[in-house]
């Protein structure tokens, strides 16, 4: 029992830890409640997410030399993938927004001695100036438009003569003209097919709450939305959530209009003297209190900030401190010496993370190197959400594939952690398949999975954090004429993209991947437990909770990933009772157990 009680201070600990991270905000703003506030490292300008989550940071330079850079991922530890640059003849000094057509094409909206548009290819190394210098005088924001390939910028004019302009190459459309009573600013496309316009509707700096205007591409004005109710003065950039929801930037506020509809509400406060916060950027899904992996970056270069930070959803109190509670019953068992008490709230914890508990995707893509990887076959999106209901056995579905080459990575989150539960913890999905139907000879590529650890809390891939290998047989092998297993044993498992794939079957009820064929009711693919960790050296390692998923190459060929499915992600608060007990039970006990 002495295990036990080094367990429960050490996931007492752990608690703690995260409860410190969770809750850690930046100098300077107050988030709302459910939210937390990451202070990033960063300032510029303007601020933009690519479809895949690159970033791209703008960096005015008075007298020329402004430049964009583009970066993997908003969070710390990013790497930078381009710098930017005015073209041959150009000069930047202030760029005003930033826009994406494609996760390749960059929109750079100059202000200062271009006042237009600019294309930027990223891989081709290009900037092409879309119409000419001056077309777009006092250009604030811009938003692509994929149903009309176009964008939209809007015009910052004086009061009352703000405009939106419709652009493509070698194209300058007015689309309406004497637009708002302040000056305008953000520009997004609503789900309904409207252009949002901010308007500081503020011209002579009295206080006044901005507005924003709902107008059709072809310069319809169909109503307005008032920010009055969130307290803030004027308005400088807005952004659309994941769930419809308008956030914009004004004067000591973020004000927010869910669903788009009046009465705007606080989103978050600004402390310090006449704070004004800039550019949005929004990226993931799911941004309401305590749920989602959402993420708002905010420039408050212009507050007590005083550079970029982001905004994220942070895990339910109610769980946390549900979890400290009983931690600390755990506790109090083992001080009691109560065995017997012990066992019966353990086998509760197993009944209540049980299999027929539906499981979780990963959501989000934290780090991908192709290395090596077919053409046509490197978009890490893919990887994300539910494995395809295509695949069959024989015949696996490659449209939503991804491949890791020979000396590439896929790195994968998902929205909560994950735990180490009764059976197999994780299922990966890839393309292997059953070659002539025989159930003992595989197509594989295998790959190596490895869990991590988020040690510091910060949501990141980084220095900090811990990986662990989920050792399988240590010697997987590779042939086009297909795997052999002899003696009606899977000779190859514990590795990514060994076992085909049932469209029809249950993603979550893991296959047996000690025998030959899918078991009934299963989707396939390769289950894992994180009982199989060890450390670099191959020593056995105890991983009571994880929160990312690495996946390599094992030899020298492409592994494939569909989709990866955890099976006992964090639950809620009503079963965080039998999960404190199990976890601190486990945590104590420390057995490296490989099922076989």
């Amino acid at each position: 029992m002495r295990h036990i009680a080094k367990g429960a201070t050490l996931f007492a600990a752990l608690l703690a830890l995260h409860i410190h991270v969770a809750f850690a905000q930046v100098t300077g703003f107050t988030p709302p409640d459910g939210f937390r506030a990451i202070p990033l490292g960063l300032a510029g300008s303007a601020i933009a997410f690519s479809p895949s989550g690159k970033l791209a940071v703008a960096t005015d330079r008075f007298g020329g030399g402004a430049y964009v850079t583009v970066y993997d991922t908003w969070q710390n530890g990013r790497t930078v993938l381009y710098t930017v640059t005015a073209p041959s003849g150009a000069n930047w000094q202030f760029i005003g927004a930033l826009a994406w057509k494609d996760d390749d094409t960059l929109a750079i909206a100059e202000n200062g001695d271009e006042d237009t548009l600019f294309e930027a290819k990223l891989s081709a190394g290009t900037v092409t100036k879309l119409v000419p210098s001056g077309t777009l005088q006092n250009v604030a924001d811009v938003v692509y438009d994929v149903s009309s390939d176009a964008y939209y910028a809007t015009l910052a004019n004086n009061p009352g003569q703000g405009a939106v302009v419709r652009v493509r190459p070698n194209e300058a459309t007015p689309v309406i003209s004497a637009l708002g009573t302040g000056y305008l600013g953000g520009i997004q496309m609503g789900i309904d097919g409207l252009l949002y316009v901010g308007d500081t509707n503020d011209p002579f700096f009295e206080g006044r709450s901005g507005v924003v205007w709902k107008i059709s591409p072809s310069g319809l004005v169909i109503g307005s939305l008032s920010l009055a109710g969130a307290g803030g003065s004027g308005l400088s950039d807005l952004v659309f959530d994941s769930e419809g929801d308008l956030i914009a930037t004004t004067q000591r506020v973020l004000s927010l209009l869910p669903r788009a509809s009046e009465p705007a509400q606080p989103f978050g406060t600004f402390s310090g003297a006449f704070p004004f916060p800039t550019s949005l950027a929004f990226y993931g899904t799911g941004f309401e209190p305590y749920v989602g992996n959402g993420v708002l970056l905010v420039n408050g270069v212009f507050t007590e900030v005083g550079g970029i930070f982001a905004l994220q959803p942070v895990p339910e109190p109610a769980t946390l401190v549900a979890v400290g509670g009983l931690v600390g019953m755990l506790a109090a068992v083992v001080r009691r010496r109560k065995p017997t008490l012990l066992v019966a709230l353990v086998a509760l914890a197993s009944v209540a993370l049980s299999p027929a508990q539906a499981g979780g995707w990963a959501d989000r893509v934290l780090g991908y190197e192709a290395g090596g990887a077919a053409a046509g076959f490197a978009d890490p999106l893919k990887a994300l959400g539910a494995v395809s209901t295509a695949h069959q056995p024989t015949a696996p579905d490659n449209s939503g594939i991804v491949s890791i080459g020979p000396r590439g990575y896929l790195i994968l989150g998902f929205p909560l952690p994950f735990l180490n539960g009764p059976g197999y913890d994780l299922i990966a999905f890839g393309n292997a398949f059953y070659v002539g139907g025989n159930i003992n000879r595989r197509y594989q590529e295998p790959g190596i999975l490895e869990v991590g650890i988020d040690v510091n809390g910060n949501g990141i891939v980084d220095g900090a954090d811990l990986f662990y290998r989920l050792l399988g047989n240590p010697n997987p092998t590779f042939s086009f004429a297909g795997v052999i297993d002899p003696g009606g044993r899977e000779t190859t498992w514990g590795y990514v993209d060994v076992t085909p794939i049932d469209g029809s079957g249950n993603p979550f009820l893991p296959d047996d991947p000690f025998t030959p064929g899918i078991t009934p009711g299963s989707a396939g693919g390769d289950a894992f437990d994180l009982d199989w960790a060890v450390d670099a050296q191959g020593n056995p390692v105890y991983v009571p909770l994880a929160h990312f998923v690495r996946i390599t190459s094992a030899g020298n060929w492409s592994p494939e990933v569909d989709a990866v499915a955890v099976l006992y992600p964090v639950p809620e608060p009503a079963t965080c009772l039998s999960l404190a007990l199990m976890t601190g039970a486990l945590l104590g006990v420390g057995r490296f157990r490989r099922k076989a």
